[in-house]
């Protein structure tokens, strides 16, 4: 145990053999003989540093704004960043967030928008849709879309333009379906957790 304790080693067993069952060594013996062959069998090996495996996802989709004015124009949204929770404050869902902006920049979209919190989304460059002109489907102007946010990836991409985001088709679900699929799962209380929105 002191050789694994002094490399400052985790996860790990190390297992000595000891083919002669005799008692000539003594406990003390035995103890030395044991430990210097665990010392030699952490020398012998190579250390490994593990990582935690990142639990992340999100899901980018092509969406469009229903111009006022008539026409549409072109947007990504995203769905939820979600990040295991052992693995949170970690900086995954940034650098997620960070990588999917950049695919979306490259796949030539001039902007994204999402539902999302902007004490966290804020901090990456997102300010609310509405700043834009953009309404979230099924809110009339001026009612609270706080939560639905927008960030340009194209500079002047939005510029004087008033619309209503309009949901991507894949987004829907049947709810019949997810209710039958849901029961497949034993049941569970959802939590509300502090700064939750819905």
């Amino acid at each position: 145990l002191d050789a694994i304790k002094k490399n400052d080693l985790t996860d790990i067993v190390v297992v000595v053999t000891r083919y002669f069952g005799g008692i000539k060594l003594g406990a003390g013996g035995l103890i030395r003989a044991y430990s210097h062959s665990a010392v030699l069998g952490l020398e012998a090996a190579d250390v490994v540093e593990m990582l935690p495996l990142a639990v992340v996802r999100v899901t980018g989709m092509k969406a469009c704004i229903n111009l006022d004015g008539g026409g549409v124009l072109p947007i990504m949204t995203l769905g939820p960043i979600c990040i295991a929770p052992e693995l949170k404050r970690q900086g995954y869902g940034k650098a997620l967030l960070d990588f999917t902006l950049e695919r979306a920049a490259e796949m030539g979209f001039g902007a994204v928008c999402f539902e999302g919190n902007i004490d966290f989304y804020g901090k990456s460059g997102f300010s609310f849709a509405s700043v834009y002109g953009i309404r979230y489907h099924g809110l009339a102007e001026g009612d609270d879309a706080s939560f639905f946010l927008c960030k340009e990836l194209k500079k002047g991409y939005l510029d004087g333009i008033r619309g209503e985001y309009s949901t991507p088709a894949g987004y829907f679900v049947d709810e019949h379906e997810c209710e039958e699929f849901d029961k497949l799962f034993p049941p569970k209380e959802k939590l509300v957790l502090p700064g939750q929105l819905f």
